[in-house]
């Protein structure tokens, strides 16, 4: 479980050493509810999640934040508590890196996987042709002569509705921050392992619903038709052409 420590940085004209706090509180809480909910949908309420902000260098506008992933307090048979109950729960390591780096949580057997937010830029707003399962774990989405491979849990988070709405509000956030021409997210190894420039913020759209009824154009005219066959048995038609 514990803690991982990530790292969100802004560039650009706004962000040389200061940010408006209008800008940077919003972006921050959406952040954090993208993340929230990313614990709810992977771990339940098993365990609960806290996104904290630590000491960065003076000077340096990149934020240092802190996934906090912790089990929940409840009355729960000790068995399952020991044997079971810890595999089920994503770290908060792993948890990062399911949104940010793609990876390998412990059910999957290869690596090279798109992380979430890679694949949502991806998309940008549409949904995939067909989804396959792989014999590894792992699903590819398929869209037109495009292909993406990611995680059983990734494919979770991309069908959230809630999720998404948080991960679309954080786009439309982005795309409001005059003077910002790049958002990133990383950790120390890795500052920049997903990067999303202000003019691609549209891509983390959501996709239209599924049942969603398409839109019926009616349209009229006038012109002048000429009677080819009448019939007057009923169940027969009369036939028109119009030259």
């Amino acid at each position: 479980m514990g803690q991982t420590s990530f790292l969100f940085s802004f560039e650009g004209a706004n962000a040389a050493g200061e940010m408006d706090v209008a800008d940077l509180a919003p972006t921050l809480l959406i952040l954090s509810d993208v993340l929230l909910r990313a614990n709810e949908v992977i771990n339940g309420d098993r365990a609960s999640a806290k996104i904290k902000i630590k000491a960065a260098e003076e000077g340096s506008f990149i934020l240092n934040l802190a996934l906090d992933v912790s089990f929940i307090d409840q009355v729960m048979d000790l068995l399952d508590a020991v044997s079971d109950h810890q595999e089920r729960i994503v770290a908060a390591n792993q948890l990062l890196d399911l949104l940010i780096k793609g990876g390998k949580l412990a059910a999957v057997a290869a690596g090279g996987v798109w992380a979430v937010f890679k694949v949502i830029k991806w998309l940008s707003g549409r949904r995939p042709d067909k989804v396959l399962e792989n014999e590894d774990g792992t699903v590819t989405l398929v869209l037109g002569d495009e292909t993406a491979t990611t995680t059983k849990e990734a494919l979770k988070l991309l069908g959230d509705p809630a999720f998404r709405e948080h991960v679309e509000r954080l786009g439309e956030r982005i795309e409001k921050l005059e003077g910002i021409d790049e958002v990133a997210l990383g950790d120390p190894n890795m500052p920049k392992a997903w990067t999303l420039r202000r003019d691609e913020a549209s891509k983390l759209r959501l996709p239209p619903p599924e049942d969603e009824e398409p839109e019926i154009v009616v349209s009229r005219r006038k012109v002048w038709l000429e009677l080819v066959t009448a019939q007057f048995s009923e169940g027969y038609k009369w036939r028109f052409r119009d030259g």
